[in-house]
């Protein structure tokens, strides 16, 4: 779903769920949908984006050799929209980069952040000097302290696994080149979508936002991974309860996929049934350093 201007789909295509939303009540939900992934992020805001980067490309992980681990990117935010959302307003606080880890569950997530996979990949396995020099590299990079975010993936939807996670020599991606001057390529597209979900009705608006409702839809072409995140204990910092975040191989993969369906009358219907106060509040990001399971995301 995404805050746009009402298309309609060809003729050809199988009925989507979001249009079987469009012809059913939205009624009381008894609960919220349970998780089916468990994802961790950290937002950042920073000084100097090719040292951050350079950063990243060059840590010590072994992630992708994790219980539990699916899929990884570092998301640098776009800071001008694409052309078909021009006139989106831009949010000031929005971070500059997202890191996001997939977990299989809450229990693979808490194995890592407990482990020693944690502690080598944020230089906890060296002591006071490996600490001391982390942190002065970081308030070199940083505007502030970094701030985490949990989620629960109340639904999810990937597409075939890709070769992305054989790049993972030991773990994590080898085969990156940051010289600490330049950005990164883009290796993915990125959607994050940010609801206005009114207090009370968080399982009315995951209800109304399955992509399973109804129906057998297929996975859109080029699309990595899409998933509909959920604070863990519905608690916000930022006043969005849910996230709805989808990774593609191309920006072209996007906009082919967002041309084929309508989705500002389903926005409509949500607030005009007091699911939420308004249409999402939407970023835009290229994907970097991403690593896959066998199995995907």
């Amino acid at each position: 779903i995404d805050n746009d201007h009402n298309r309609v789909s060809p003729p050809q295509m199988r009925p989507s769920a979001l249009a079987i939303l469009l012809s059913l009540p939205l009624t009381d939900a008894a609960t919220l949908s349970p998780a089916k992934r468990f994802i961790a992020t950290n937002r950042f805001r920073v000084r100097n984006a090719p040292g951050f980067e350079q950063r990243w490309a060059n840590r010590k992980s072994r992630l992708a050799t994790l219980d539990g681990f699916r899929y990884f990117t570092l998301l640098r935010r776009r800071t001008e929209p694409p052309e078909f959302f021009k006139d989106s307003p831009c949010d000031p606080n929005a971070p500059d980069y997202v890191s996001c880890t997939l977990w299989a569950d809450e229990n693979a997530y808490s194995a890592w952040r407990k482990g020693d996979a944690f502690k080598e990949a944020h230089g906890g396995k060296g002591g006071i000097s490996a600490f001391a020099s982390m942190l002065k590299t970081a308030l070199f990079l940083l505007k502030g302290k970094p701030s985490p975010a949990l989620y629960e993936g109340a639904t999810v939807t990937a597409g075939e696994p890709s070769p992305s996670g054989a790049k993972a020599i030991g773990g994590w991606r080898q085969d990156v080149s940051a010289d600490g001057k330049s950005l990164l390529d883009s290796e993915c597209f990125a959607v994050m979508n940010r609801w206005p979900v009114v207090e009370g009705m968080a399982a009315e608006f995951e209800a109304a936002m399955d992509p399973d409702l109804g129906a057998a839809v297929s996975t859109p072409e080029g699309l990595k991974v899409r998933t509909l995140m959920r604070r863990k204990g519905l608690d916000a910092d930022d006043g969005f309860t849910h996230n709805s975040l989808s990774i593609w191989e191309s920006e072209e993969a996007f906009s082919r996929w967002r041309a084929s369906l309508p989705r500002a009358d389903a926005i409509r219907k949500m607030m005009d049934s007091g699911v939420i106060t308004g249409p999402p509040s939407t970023l835009f990001f290229d994907g970097m350093l991403c690593l896959e399971s066998e199995q995907g995301p």
